[in-house]
């Protein structure tokens, strides 16, 4: 018998790669030339590719100033927290991915991380005991053709995400379940520069997702970097040995607020005015997200310099909310993010790497951020039976449940009526500039003087 380095990649058949990260895993001496190879060379590639990736990662990645960045550091948490272990092996299995695909231009589906047993791992490299996990990659190839029509390449996502050689522990920042203010319970994490999202599925959305994926795929195929949905890019299954850690299905996303600026407040919007106003406990935290008739009461607009924009980004609604009906979906909303700064000046268009939309308020001075969230909640028995019981019963016919084809006009014509405006230059203080040739028509990103990047 002989033993396999720490790290050692595996095939037992063509849709399983075995991953092993515990010293003394044995296999038999008969084993293929081919695994003997990959002993010998892939503990030395590894490190100097996924150097070679993260450097020129940072050279081209948008600046987020600190003070900006979202969450809390990972390393903050306790050495036995869960979301510390469940951040560090999602960023194992990353690594080990983004090297399968470096090395074959594939991504094996599922790997295997420890000894298979459900006690702690002990290992000098890191900072932590770690139970023995799996990890499985969803539909690797259908995520590979969104990442390359958001303009992501390979590089880029494994570069942001990968634990890099020389860690000890997650790069990640996080929001626990409990500082997040959805109703999902999921928490989040971070990448390090801010640039994407992991967040927890509960086993509904993680179905929908899946169900979705052929359709969502041509959709921004055929949209790219016009489209206000969410832009899932990744999706991951981790199962940890262990009885304190439930199984946890992660979705990758780009994080459209993961920009310069510091967000001060949010609007969550669906279009509707029944109970859609913030309680004293949201409004009373130091980042809160507000609702529609926070929205109607605060006077808020997402405004645009041109008439064409506008209506450009009017058609993009109706053309994403056309297709979440056409899949039976309903319960997403507009989330906007603003960045107040009264100092803030504008001196130039920029172009994002992320296609962030935002638009520009030359009258207050405020940047904001926009895009359509949580969109997979299908009309189902649930839903049908809250439309019935308290929208026809009680006759409240503007409650936020409602089939998909209504929900999806109501939501429209509410943006178009209380959310967007076109501002012409000659009606602020701060012109705008004119769009680059090569900018995303609908990015209209501006980038602020030195006093306001700290804001």
């Amino acid at each position: 018998m002989t033993s396999i380095e720490p790290g050692v990649i595996e095939k037992e058949h063509p849709e399983t790669a075995v991953v092993v990260f515990e010293e003394g895993k044995k296999v038999p001496e008969n084993a293929s030339p081919r695994r003997h190879e990959m002993r010998s060379t892939i503990k030395k590639k590894w490190g100097r590719v996924i150097r070679k990736m993260y450097v020129g990662h940072l050279l081209t990645r948008p600046t987020v100033n600190v003070e900006n960045k979202v969450g809390a550091p990972v390393t903050a948490l306790d050495l036995n927290d869960p979301l510390r272990i469940i951040a560090l092996s999602i960023q194992r299995s990353i690594r080990v991915y983004g090297d399968n695909r470096r090395r074959d231009n594939s991504e094996e589906l599922e790997l295997y991380f420890g000894s298979g047993r459900s006690s702690s791992i002990h290992n000098n490299k890191f900072l932590l005991d770690q139970p023995s996990f799996r990890c499985h990659s969803y539909s690797p190839e259908l995520f590979e053709k969104i990442r390359k029509s958001f303009g992501i390449s390979n590089t880029q996502y494994y570069a942001c995400l990968a634990l890099q050689e020389e860690r000890q522990t997650s790069c990640f920042r996080v929001i626990s379940k409990n500082e997040a203010s959805g109703k999902s319970g999921s928490f989040f994490f971070f990448s390090s520069d801010q640039r994407f999202i992991l967040k927890s599925c509960t086993k509904s959305d993680f179905k929908t997702l899946l169900r979705i994926l052929p359709e969502y795929t041509e959709y921004v195929q055929k949209h790219g970097s016009k489209t206000l949905l969410p832009r899932y890019i990744g999706l991951y299954g981790l199962k940890i040995l262990s009885e304190d850690i439930p199984d946890v299905v992660m979705v990758v996303m780009t994080n459209f607020f993961g920009g310069s600026h510091k967000i001060h407040c949010r609007f969550d919007l669906k279009g509707s005015t029944y109970k859609r106003l913030a309680s004293e406990k949201e409004r009373s935290k130091k980042s809160p997200v507000l609702k529609d008739n926070d929205w109607i009461n605060h006077n808020k607009k997402l405004t645009f310099p041109r008439p064409e924009i506008k209506e450009e980004i009017e058609k993009q609604l109706k053309e994403d909310t056309d297709f979440l009906a056409s899949r039976n979906l309903i319960d997403y909303s507009l989330l906007v993010g603003i960045h107040s700064s009264k100092k803030c000046k504008v001196t130039k268009k920029v172009a994002n790497t992320n296609g962030v939309i935002s638009s520009h308020d030359p009258l207050s001075g405020e940047v904001r951020y926009f895009g359509i969230v949580d969109i997979l909640t299908p009309f189902r028995l649930k839903k049908m039976a809250e439309t019935t019981c308290t929208g026809t019963l009680l006759c409240r016919h503007d409650i936020s449940c409602q089939p998909p084809k209504k929900y999806a006009r109501r939501f429209v014509t509410f943006l178009n009526e209380n959310a967007l405006r076109v501002v012409e230059q000659h009606e602020g203080n701060i012109p705008y500039m004119q769009e680059s040739e090569t900018a995303n028509p609908l990015s209209d990103i501006f980038d602020e003087g030195e006093e306001s990047s700290s804001e």
